[in-house]
């Protein structure tokens, strides 16, 4: 059971491709939270500095992040898993460490990094607002890619199980 760095690259970006226009399903879905002038301030402070511009460009970019960690997971685990177990077992690893890695990845680029770099959106008098807002927006957006591939995952396993593999 060698890990193929190939292999586990090409899921990966296979994975993210995928998830990422998947994002802009989600973005219909994630479109409430536009409702708050602070997370449109984030988008018109991104380049090209048009909220509506940058609700189409960046709105794939967590989906894909999160497609490329759930693929490279995939793939590793599948590589390095016994032969009789599951690819659902290796699926739903690959779900908790994507979102785990996302859940902590995207509030520390909005919340900490960007405004280090100079892109403040958010008004020093309530920066608990802000934090609670990405958080939430994270995590509903983690929920319309998580549902559906824990889903599959879950065939997976069932069909591996039933096939013998």
């Amino acid at each position: 059971m060698a890990l193929d760095p190939v292999s586990v690259l090409y899921n990966a970006v296979f994975v993210a491709v995928a998830t990422g226009i998947y994002g802009w399903v989600i973005a219909v879905f994630w479109s409430p939270f536009l409702l708050s002038a602070r997370l449109r301030a984030l988008l018109d402070a991104l380049p090209p500095r048009d909220w509506r511009w940058n609700y189409v460009l960046w709105i794939p970019l967590p989906g894909g992040t999160w497609g490329f960690i759930w693929g490279a997971t995939l793939a590793i685990r599948s590589d390095l898993q016994p032969p009789e177990a599951t690819i659902g077992a290796a699926a739903i690893d690959g779900l908790v460490i994507a979102s785990v890695f996302s859940l902590l990845l995207w509030p520390a680029i909005l919340l900490v990094v960007l405004p280090a770099r100079g892109y403040d959106w958010s008004p020093e008098d309530d920066r608990l607002l802000s934090a609670l807002l990405v958080i939430g927006g994270t995590s509903w957006y983690l929920l319309f890619i998580v549902g559906p591939m824990y889903y599959l995952s879950l065939l997976a396993g069932i069909g591996g199980a039933m096939t013998g593999g």
